[in-house]
């Protein structure tokens, strides 16, 4: 049901690792995905346990649940890259699947994920969404993810930060959000919140910025 790539998904770490892949140049057109329901399964990218992967002038387009849906980085760059139309498929409820760029995080060490000139349009999520995925053994709260420039413009939310361990926003453009422009707090699998995050001055919400408990 995947669009273009499956790989290495796991409840519990078996111990391996997709190392240094690279994915460029290319569009992913979802907008063909269907299902007699929703599931979270049916993405453009549905992997984890990852090093040094990175996307770049990688562009998605309607997929039925979240687009970039990668779990577990180590080391991972995003650059240049667009989706657009993400989670046609999902719920309503906006603090959870359907997002852009949805990172699962908190199973390894040393996890990190920068995004760079990444942009998002009309999530039926959020542009960009962290969640630590707790039912997948998840516990780390340390990982440090970045997002360095791009904009989200017509997304249910900005930024979901559930349970990420930093999340830094710098000269980001958040505008036309639905619901929020960033919301930090428990939801999804997570039962906490995000800690350590920031947003820089440079960066620009244009709506509010929603706090849940737990952050």
């Amino acid at each position: 049901d995947q669009a273009l790539i499956y790989g290495n998904i796991t409840t519990t770490w078996d111990g391996v690792w997709l190392d240094d892949l690279r994915f460029d140049d290319f569009t992913v057109d979802c907008s063909a995905q269907t299902f007699g329901g929703y599931t979270s399964a049916i993405k453009a990218f549905y992997m984890q346990n990852m090093r040094r992967p990175s996307w770049r002038n990688v562009e998605a387009i309607g997929s039925w649940a979240s687009m970039f849906g990668v779990d577990f980085i180590v080391d991972g760059v995003f650059e240049n890259c667009i989706g657009r139309n993400s989670g046609r498929g999902g719920p309503t409820d906006p603090i959870g699947t359907g997002a852009v760029y949805a990172f699962g995080v908190g199973r390894h060490a040393g996890e990190s994920i920068t995004l760079i000139n990444c942009d998002a349009f009309n999530a039926g999520s959020s542009a960009v969404f962290f969640e630590r995925l707790e039912a997948r053994g998840a516990t780390r709260l340390d990982g440090v993810f970045r997002i360095i420039g791009g904009r989200a413009s017509g997304c249910s939310v900005g930024v979901i930060d559930c349970g990420a361990g930093s999340v830094e926003a710098v000269g980001y453009l958040i505008e036309g959000s639905k619901n929020c422009g960033w919301f930090v707090g428990p939801g999804g699998q997570s039962t906490v919140g995000g800690i350590k995050g920031h947003i820089d001055s440079s960066t620009i919400i244009r709506g509010t910025v929603k706090t849940g408990s737990g952050s």
